[in-house]
Formats: C-alpha cells, sequence, structure tokens
C-alpha cells in the first residue's frame, strides 16, 4: 500500500457513488482509512431536513459503505476503516466554520494522516497548511466517472428513482 493513513471527509449528505468511489480508492491505497463525517456547518443549517440529510442516517450510511466494500472484494473482515463524527458548531468562529481548527482537532485525534483524498482541486492548499505531511489524493474532480452530486440529490424528491438509485 503506499499510504499507511487516509482520511476522507465530507458531510455526505447524502452519501452517494461518487463518494463511495473515493472511499474504494482510499480504501485500496492505505492500510487504514478515517472518514470523518462533519455535521451541522453552516451550510448544513440551509438544507432542508429530510430523511436523508440526518446525521444517524449518514453515519449508517457510511457504515453500509464499508460493509459493500467488504462483501464487493471478498473480505472475510471488515476493511480497516474508522467513522469520526465531528461537530462543526464546536469550530465556529463569527458565525463561519473554522476549518483549520476542524483539522487541528483531527490532527490531534488521529495517527498521522499521510494520504487526504478529495474531488476537489480547491481544496488543494488547505490541505497543504492543514495536513503538511499528507499527500493531497484527487479522485475524478471532473465528475466524469460518477457524474453526480449531493446538492444535485438533495434537490430531488424523497423517493425519486434517481436520487435512489445514485445513493450508497
Amino acid at each position: 500500500m503506499p499510504f499507511k493513513v487516509g482520511m476522507y471527509g465530507g458531510k455526505f449528505c447524502p452519501l452517494h457513488e461518487g463518494h463511495y468511489s473515493v472511499i474504494c480508492r482510499a480504501l485500496s491505497e492505505c492500510d487504514g482509512l478515517i472518514v470523518v463525517l462533519f455535521i451541522n456547518g453552516e451550510d448544513e443549517a440551509k438544507f432542508e431536513r429530510r430523511w436523508f440529510t440526518e446525521p444517524a442516517f449518514r453515519y449508517y450510511q457510511l457504515c453500509k459503505a464499508r460493509v459493500r466494500y467488504q462483501m464487493e472484494h471478498g473480505l472475510n473482515d471488515l476493511p480497516a476503516m474508522d467513522i469520526v463524527v465531528v461537530d462543526s458548531s464546536k469550530f465556529m468562529k463569527d458565525g463561519k466554520e473554522d476549518w483549520y481548527r476542524e483539522a487541528d482537532w483531527i490532527n490531534g485525534q488521529c495517527w498521522l494522516i499521510d494520504a487526504v483524498y478529495s474531488s476537489e482541486i480547491e481544496y488543494d492548499s488547505f490541505f497543504k497548511r492543514a495536513y503538511p505531511s499528507a499527500t493531497h489524493v484527487l479522485v475524478d474532480p471532473e465528475r466524469k466517472a460518477v457524474p453526480i452530486s449531493a446538492t444535485k440529490l438533495r434537490e430531488m424528491g424523497d423517493f425519486s428513482e434517481e436520487l435512489i438509485r445514485w445513493m450508497v
């Protein structure tokens, strides 16, 4: 494995096939993966509360993704994936999320992270500063392999076929 400990963070609101593809890539490249579920962030306050935006459901989806990976890869044991929940409201400054304080907390709680996964090129400078010993690994930044976003899913009807098709 090229990396010891990978980290992938997000709201996963809802967790979808694009997120799952990043998790799969990270699990295939890391001895262990820390998935950070951020809840109660400033932008989350703008979301309409629905069954798939509830933090407990999002956590459940991440657990389900780990089992799905195990089944798809014929593993006897669950992959080394820890799920850490971070309440972003505890790291607010002037009503805005403070990503650096969140990163400091994550670094203090977790093993030495040597890979940070995302699909967002614009996060590169933040990751270089917040996780200086980590490599930023981009997965499908153009959304060509999995052309979906959580924002698009939140705009769909609660039980639309399209919503259900993309969710993990």
